[in-house]
């Protein structure tokens, strides 16, 4: 049993408060033995730190494995230093599997560049909720066999070039109205849809994708449970006897209010041990990391877990460490980020749908254009984890005689374009009733429409005009957009998802 609680720490995946090792994680990764460790913005200043903080959990931990969410588009660690690619729902509108491929690729070698052994990508979730407020164009779509291709085509261009996948999140987050960030979400469905839409990509991906790692949801389907998935015994039943899966199965992050806020910390990882999780994601708080080891040691010391189902957990654990080891075996490391800008940038150019596209004109570089950009919040105007993008800088590079105007209220009044101007509306962040007050608008010259993000607020348009859809807002999917004002000869006509 020592042995077994010594190295039991190695079922944990550690997140880093900070940019350097406090003297506290240091002592806890020595003393707990911790071998996995999950990279996030707040640890990332350039590529040498992060290389720099990477070495020096590995002079305390020589054989850990380093994971980040590097899913593309909206979800990325690095800023625009490293590929941001562009979303999946993007990947998914270009109808191009090949390009998936090298997706995975690009995202794979800067990865790899920067020191990482995993991404935690792609998803598998089939977003068939339209107002789901955490999935949503992180998907790569509705149609259950177009998520299965492309996430094992996604995985495949990971694993090509040295980087584990991880498919997520099981059994599946597309039909969710609620932000598991922020509460647990229930989802009611038949039987028949649980299996078709939810389980089915998951179940093609143990098949193709075996050894690699799956990641659980804290979402409850009644039909399959009444626990969350990531604590629920029946997802261990499901996985290792039926799916005979035999890879690593993370936990969601735990500090999660799904789980915190309605588990105790006994609750949580004993259900998480009999849902078959090798791998317990803690992202941020020392405490709370100890207080959830200290947890699993209790259930181990008072036999209410096996040490065999333990060492169960540290094979798995070791044999994907012996599999990151392989893939990296026959792959150049490449010398620098970002070397495949122009490969991203053709894919973007391929991802940009456009509806009504028999109405559109093109806009010439010389002519005059004001774009008014409608938003709850102009956070978009920065990347998420506070690497600057400027969305006006793109536009007015590509279009020197355009203004650009913010507006984040819509009030009773019209816009009067000027002196001919070709008027262009951008949408992002925004919800229902913003779009719906857009119809109402009285706009003088208006000749198009742009969904910078969520492509689903569409269904809420009655304006019959060109309609455009980038599915993101990282720059290479604006310089994208802009490309196919300039010359629509690439868009596609066909929305990545049915509305």
């Amino acid at each position: 049993m020592n042995n077994v609680l010594k190295n039991v720490g190695s079922l944990f995946t550690l997140g880093i408060e900070g940019k350097t090792l406090s003297k506290e994680e240091r002592l806890f990764i020595k003393e707990e033995n911790i071998s996995s460790f999950i990279i996030f913005s707040r640890n990332y200043q350039n590529p040498k730190q992060i290389n720099d903080l990477i070495n020096s959990i590995k002079e305390i931990s020589p054989c850990s494995l380093f994971w980040v969410d590097q899913e593309g588009g909206l979800v990325i660690r690095f800023g625009e230093d490293a590929a941001t690619i562009i979303s999946p729902m993007g990947l998914s509108a270009t109808n191009d599997i090949s390009l998936v491929e090298k997706a995975g690729q690009i995202v794979a070698e800067d990865m790899l560049f920067l020191g990482f052994d995993g991404v935690f990508a792609p998803l598998l979730d089939v977003n068939y909720q339209p107002d789901n407020p955490v999935i949503s164009y992180r998907s790569f779509g509705d149609n259950p066999s177009k998520v299965r291709d492309f996430a094992i085509s996604f995985a495949r261009g990971l694993n090509s070039k040295g980087i584990l996948s991880c498919g997520k999140h099981f059994p599946g987050h597309g039909a969710t109205l609620i932000d598991s960030h922020l509460d647990l979400p229930y989802v009611k469905c038949s039987e028949s849809e649980f299996l078709n839409n939810n389980l089915f990509p998951f179940r093609e991906f143990i098949r193709h994708i075996p050894y690699d790692s799956l990641m659980t949801a804290h979402v409850v389907h009644s039909v399959f449970s009444p626990l969350p998935a990531s604590i629920s015994p029946n997802s261990g039943t499901l996985l290792r006897e039926d799916l005979g899966y035999k890879g690593i199965v993370f936990s969601d992050c735990l500090e999660m209010a799904a789980l915190r806020h309605h588990f105790t910390p006994y609750e949580v990882i004993k259900g998480g041990i009999l849902a078959g999780t090798d791998s317990f994601i803690v992202s941020r708080g020392l405490d709370r990391a100890k207080l959830y080891l200290d947890t699993l040691k209790s259930l181990i010391i008072n036999k209410e877990i096996t040490e065999q189902r333990i060492e169960e957990s540290f094979l798995r654990i070791e044999l994907l460490k012996q599999r990151a080891a392989d893939l990296k075996k026959s792959v150049k490391k490449p010398n620098k980020l970002r070397t495949r800008y122009a490969e991203e940038l053709e894919i973007a150019k391929k991802s940009i749908t456009m509806l009504y596209g028999e109405k559109f004109q093109v806009i010439k570089e010389e002519e005059k254009v004001i774009f008014l950009h409608f938003s709850q919040s102009f956070e978009d105007s920065k990347v998420v984890d506070g690497k600057f993008i400027n969305v006006e800088r793109v536009f007015k590079k590509k279009f020197p005689f355009s203004s650009y105007s913010r507006v984040s209220k819509i009030k009773d009044k019209m816009f009067i374009g000027q002196n001919n101007s070709k008027i262009v509306v951008l949408v992002s962040k925004g919800d229902r009733e913003m779009v719906k007050s857009i119809n109402h608008l009285e706009i003088q010259g208006l000749h198009a429409l742009v969904f910078l993000d969520n492509p689903y607020l569409y269904k809420d348009i009655t304006l019959e005009i060109p309609i455009l859809f980038s599915y993101g807002i990282r720059e290479v999917q604006l310089e994208g957009l802009v490309f196919a004002l300039q010359d629509s000869s690439l868009v596609n006509n066909k929305l990545a998802i049915t509305l």
